[in-house]
């Protein structure tokens, strides 16, 4: 079984809906791209959001590969902007709370971590480690589940990863948290 990198999106505009990345975030996604060169790296998937395929996409090209789109790797739920953005934090720190809490109907944090957990399974079985460019709470539902709220760096829970933060995983097992290194 082969190694499944899951890398946070880089830097986003911060705006409701469907936001693409800041100039920073393009440098981090070629930052986490450097970093990931030496790998042996054989397919990069990304979440359907604007975000992930902006950051999988420099990734993608950096690494030869092209990015295929997976819907398991989307969030749990997205501020499109027809609530407050309050609002939406409000919905967000419940549903951290209550890992069975659907905000605004959409996925609990059990039912997130299930659907990445699923696409881990999926891809796992090829000859070469996958990189998943996904989003901070699918990453934290993951670990969530994996390893426990109490192994859970509290503000983990609270802030999500950093931009382009990666969690490698080895079917069920984290095998490594890392961030690379910061920007400048």
């Amino acid at each position: 079984m082969r190694q499944v990198h899951l890398v946070q999106h880089a830097e986003k505009e911060l705006l409701p809906g469907d936001p693409g990345l800041t100039l920073i975030g393009v440098k981090q996604a070629e930052r986490v791209a450097d970093h990931l060169v030496g790998l042996s790296i054989g397919a990069i998937y990304s979440s359907p959001l604007q975000r992930a395929l902006e950051t999988s996409e420099i990734i993608g090209e950096r690494l030869g590969l092209v990015v295929l789109v997976d819907g398991r790797l989307a969030e749990k739920v997205n501020w499109d902007g027809t609530v407050s953005y309050e609002e939406f934090v409000e919905e967000w720190d419940r549903a951290v709370k209550d890992r069975d809490y659907q905000p605004f109907g959409a996925y609990s944090s059990h039912q997130n971590a299930e659907r990445v957990l699923e696409f881990v399974g999926a891809v796992a079985v090829d000859d070469h480690d996958v990189v998943a460019v996904t989003h901070g709470g699918a990453m934290v539902d993951v670990l969530r589940t994996l390893v426990g709220d109490d192994d859970i760096p509290r503000d983990l829970l609270r802030q999500g990863p950093a931009p382009t933060a990666i969690t490698t995983l080895n079917g069920q097992y984290v095998v490594a948290m890392s961030v690379p290194p910061p920007w400048e």
